[in-house]
């Protein structure tokens, strides 16, 4: 029997704190919307988990009976039959909520599309593959359902069916684990288009989540631990509203089709600065950036500015290299403190 959830009437949003068994989690991020529901990174106790909120949207090509039932047995079948796969932390039959393990990595999909070896990877598919026939099962071999996380290679959908030969990896997942012409056909008829959206006043929350997001994986040795284990949502929400609402600053959310994945926001009032620029680790080196920085240098075009500046965390290398490749002119160090969130080195950028 299917129940009518918060996911049908409320759209869940960023810094939104849901409850799971008595546990509150606060949601951080969009990861994706599934057939079966959406999945949110999540956050309690300063430990990300993914939180799948279980929808009852209609379906043109699958037929489905108590979808929440169903996570929760394949989740058993996929464990009895050896797959390695994210733990189940909480199942909520009442809200139709999910809590499992977060694994931190890169797509099988995105490395095909940055042409990566997958060499290594291969024996463990296959290893799986061998694993989920045996037990009868044929998994979503699809490469976007796989992460890499310490070269172990992780099924991250809890979805499997009986075994059809058709559907195995051999006849039918390996046609996307390389650049072949299934994988390009699917990249073009499923190519989003990246966009900067002029932010509003109830974009403020998911300011604040994507920034928890990038701290963690990109400043975790640079600023205090306590500041990102301890992060002030409400605190960066109000500023965050703050700048929207500021008519010298120019904000912007950075979405790929329509899921945020980064934005930027600078300064014009004397001249045009930079305040930040934050993309997401899995869509960083894609292109994303040298995208913000032609429509900056655009702007700047049309408004008689023959320059910008920015500043970058002299212990960010990777952001500093961007710059750099950007044209960026190191104008100014000031450098040598305690606490190394303070280095900073701004850069000057010529039109």
């Amino acid at each position: 029997m299917n129940h009518k959830t918060e996911s049908d009437s409320i759209q869940i949003k960023p810094c939104d704190e849901l409850d799971v068994c008595g546990n509150t989690y606060r949601i951080i991020r969009l990861l994706g919307h599934g057939k079966g529901g959406y999945s949110y990174l999540a956050e309690k106790d300063s430990l990300f988990y993914v939180l799948k909120q279980i929808h009852h949207e209609p379906c043109d090509y699958y037929a489905f009976g108590d979808k929440f039932e169903a996570e929760c047995a394949d989740y058993r079948r996929l464990k009895d039959a050896g797959i390695r796969i994210p733990e189940m932390i909480l199942a909520d039959k009442e809200n139709e909520r999910i809590v499992k393990e977060y694994i931190e990595g890169n797509t099988v999909f995105d490395l095909v599309l940055n042409d990566q070896p997958l060499e290594r990877y291969l024996p463990q598919i296959r290893e799986m593959a061998e694993k989920a026939r045996s037990a009868d099962l044929n998994i979503d071999y699809f490469p976007t359902n796989f992460i890499v996380h310490d070269d172990l290679l992780w099924y991250v959908d809890y979805e499997c069916n009986t075994y059809m030969e058709e559907w195995n990896f051999q006849n039918w997942g390996s046609r996307y684990w390389s650049r072949t012409s299934e994988f390009e056909e699917y990249i073009k008829e499923h190519k989003k288009e990246i966009r900067f959206v002029l932010a509003s006043a109830e974009d403020a929350s998911t300011f604040s989540g994507l920034r928890r997001v990038v701290w963690s994986t990109t400043y975790r040795d640079i600023y205090p631990d306590e500041v990102i284990d301890h992060y002030d949502y409400p605190g960066h929400i109000q500023k965050d509203m703050d700048r929207i609402g500021n008519i010298h600053y120019h904000v912007y959310l950075i979405k790929e089709g329509d899921l945020p994945i980064g934005y930027f926001y600078f300064e014009h009032l004397f001249g045009l600065h930079i305040q930040s620029l934050y993309v997401l680790k899995e869509y960083q080196k894609k292109g994303i950036g040298k995208k913000v920085f032609d429509f900056i240098r655009q702007y700047c075009k049309e408004n008689d500015l023959d320059h910008f500046t920015c500043e970058c965390n002299q212990h960010n290398r990777n952001a500093r290299q961007f710059y750099e490749h950007m044209g960026g002119i190191n104008i100014k160090e000031n450098i040598g403190h305690e606490n190394k969130r303070e280095d900073q080195i701004t850069y000057s950028f010529k039109i």
